[in-house]
């Protein structure tokens, strides 16, 4: 994450931590504990905090799908505002796409927006490209396929290289 805070201060920089006529702030704040990708009950108080604090309007973040799943029911009440929330790297569908997302939208109300791709695009991206920069054979190394960020890459990717003639 180092490398998208360093980006985001960068263009607060050049902004000169400006909106239009209006100051802006920004802290980066840790969602994680150890060596897990994300620690659920920090991404709920984090969560929590954005949400108590007056001055607070927006949220870039999280980096973890997983975390946006723990913040979003959270910033997305009304009574939180709601918060804004983009993410510029969550990629779990659920998060936006029902059924699964249902739940993490209590009143209704949404508040969080993605500006990357969804992991089955992803796949099925990757086997277009490798089609269209000429590839003929394509093979697929994978981590695990028990984890469904892994098993969503993986079967997108196969299914649209065979729907292309990809061997």
């Amino acid at each position: 994450t180092e490398l998208m805070v360093g980006a985001i201060e960068l263009v607060l920089r050049k902004r000169e931590f400006r909106a239009g006529e209006l100051r802006v702030g920004y802290q980066s704040c840790n969602d994680t504990v150890g060596d897990e990708p994300f620690d659920a009950s920090l991404c709920r108080r984090n969560a929590s905090a954005y949400v108590d604090t007056e001055d607070v309007v927006g949220i870039v973040g999280p980096w973890n799908s997983g975390c946006a799943q723990e913040q979003i029911p959270i910033v997305s009440r009304g009574a939180a505002g709601p918060l804004a929330m983009i993410s510029p790297s969550n990629t779990y569908e659920g998060l936006t796409r029902a059924p699964a997302s249902a739940s993490l939208y209590p009143e209704g109300v949404r508040s969080y927006a993605r500006v990357v791709a969804v992991n089955s695009a992803q796949g099925a991206a990757s086997a277009r490209l490798a089609d269209d920069l000429g590839a003929r054979t394509a093979v697929v190394l994978h981590q695990d396929l028990r984890d469904d960020y892994v098993r969503t890459l993986v079967e997108q990717f196969d299914a649209t290289a065979r729907s292309v003639g990809l061997d």
